[in-house]
């Protein structure tokens, strides 16, 4: 990964919500090394920040490194079991690598935390109660944005 200036203004703990955020807008863009630096940068501002860690597995994923990405996300769920979007995620690349079966479980579990949640639903092939097509995760977890 390529090395990124660091912010001074973006270097205390309180502001890893910032650093998140510039990692979920990146990702939305679909500039997955600003993401990845941005949701790294995070974690390393605020080691409690469940979040951030899942964004960074979950960015890591879409780059195609599944190992790592499963680390990640299962270090993120370790930290807050009750993360929908980390537990959907984590059912998002199970999928994403064809184990059906692998996605199941957590995906499920994403269901039951978050019902209304599209993607999670997506992940299990069916629609979410009183939702229509994939909705946007919120600016705090992502899930499949």
């Amino acid at each position: 990964m390529q090395e990124w200036p660091t912010f001074t203004a973006l270097g205390r703990p309180e502001q890893a919500s910032l650093m998140e955020e510039a990692g979920m807008l990146a990702l939305s863009q679909q500039n997955l090394d600003v993401a990845q630096w941005a949701f790294a940068r995070s974690f390393d501002l605020d080691p409690a920040r469940d979040s951030a860690l899942g964004n960074l597995g979950f960015t890591l994923g879409q780059q195609g490194r599944t190992g790592e990405a499963l680390t990640l996300l299962s270090r993120a769920r370790q930290m807050n079991p009750r993360a929908a979007a980390t537990n959907s995620n984590i059912g998002w690349l199970f999928a994403r690598t064809g184990q059906g079966q692998g996605a199941l479980p957590s995906s499920r579990e994403a269901i039951r935390l978050a019902p209304a949640d599209a993607q999670s639903s997506a992940n299990v092939g069916r629609q979410p109660p009183g939702r229509r097509g994939i909705a946007r995760s919120s600016s705090k977890d992502c899930t499949a944005c």
